[in-house]
C-alpha cells in the first residue's frame, strides 16, 4: 500500500435550512450527468429533545426526508438534507479528488438554491489497521492507541477508546475499536449504502479501526473558496493525527 490504510471518507457542509424537496429534481439531473445516475429517496427518524420551563419535555419524533445518489458502482455519492450535503465513498484514493467532486456537488446545488450561510464543516477518515502475515498491530500504531488489551487475561470480546480535543477552530474526535474477528463498522455507519470492498469485507483477523472526525462549527456567508480552504485544513488536522498515532514502520509501509 502506499497510501494511508482508509477505506471509507466523509465530507459534510451545513447550512441554512431551506425546502429542498422543490429542489432535488433538478438537482439529480445534474448529478446524473456527472457520473451519479443511482437515486433513492428514503425517511429517516429524528428524536428531537428540548428543555421546557418545569424540565425535558417529552421526546419528539420528526421524520425528516433523505435524497441519495451514487455512481452506478455504488463506491462513492451524496446524501442530500434539507440542511446539509454529505459526500463519502468507501474506495478513498487520493484527498483532490474527494475534494473536486464534493466541491462541484456543492457548487452546482448553491446555483439551484442560492444558499445563504454555512453552519458546520465536517472531514471524516476511518482507517483499517490490518497487520500483514507474522506482524502485529504494535507495529503499525503507537501503544497509546491499543490500550490494555494485549495485557489483559482471557479473549478479546472488544477494545474501545475515544478522545476528544479542540485543535485551531474545530473539535477533533478520535475513536479507535480493536477487534480480532475482522472489521465492524461504526453504528451510525451501518446503513450508509455503499458496497464496501469483499477483500476487507472478509477480513478475518486482527484489525484496528481509526475512526477520525474533525468538525467546524461556525456561521460565516457561502463561499466556495471559503469551503474549500476549509476543507484543506480539515484534511491537514486528520492526516497529522494519523501521523501521530503510526509508528515509522507504519509511515514508511503507507508512504508518508
Amino acid at each position: 500500500m502506499h497510501k494511508p490504510p482508509v477505506f471509507y471518507a466523509l465530507i459534510q457542509v451545513k447550512f441554512n435550512a431551506v425546502q429542498m424537496e422543490r429542489f432535488v429534481s433538478d438537482f439529480r439531473e445534474a448529478l446524473r450527468g456527472n457520473g451519479f445516475p443511482d437515486y433513492q429517496e428514503d425517511t429517516q427518524t429524528e428524536l428531537l429533545i428540548s428543555m421546557g420551563p418545569s424540565g425535558p419535555r417529552p421526546p419528539e419524533q420528526r421524520p425528516r426526508n433523505r435524497w441519495r445518489f451514487f455512481n452506478m458502482e455504488r463506491t462513492e455519492g451524496f446524501t442530500l438534507l434539507d440542511d446539509a450535503l454529505v459526500y463519502h465513498t468507501n474506495r478513498y484514493d487520493c484527498f483532490t479528488h474527494c475534494r473536486d467532486v464534493a466541491l462541484q456537488a456543492l457548487r452546482i446545488l448553491h446555483d439551484r438554491v442560492d444558499l445563504a450561510y454555512v453552519e458546520r464543516v465536517g472531514m471524516r477518515y476511518l482507517d483499517a489497521v490490518m497487520p500483514a502475515a507474522g506482524a502485529a498491530l504494535a507495529d503499525l500504531v503507537k501503544p497509546t492507541l491499543l490500550g490494555p488489551y494485549s495485557e489483559l487475561p482471557g479473549d478479546l470480546d472488544h477494545g474501545f477508546s475515544e478522545t476528544r480535543k479542540i485543535v485551531g477552530d474545530g473539535n477533533l474526535v478520535m475513536r479507535t475499536l480493536i477487534n480480532e474477528k475482522g472489521l465492524a463498522i461504526p453504528p451510525d455507519l451501518q446503513n450508509q449504502t455503499l458496497n464496501l470492498d469483499e477483500t476487507l469485507k472478509s477480513y478475518q483477523g486482527d484489525l484496528l479501526l481509526v475512526d477520525t472526525d474533525y468538525f467546524v462549527q461556525k456561521r460565516f456567508k457561502f463561499d466556495m473558496s471559503a469551503i474549500e480552504k476549509q476543507f484543506q485544513a480539515s484534511h491537514a488536522v486528520l492526516i497529522d493525527t494519523f501521523k501521530a498515532a503510526i509508528t515509522d514502520e507504519a509511515k514508511a509501509l503507507w508512504g508518508l
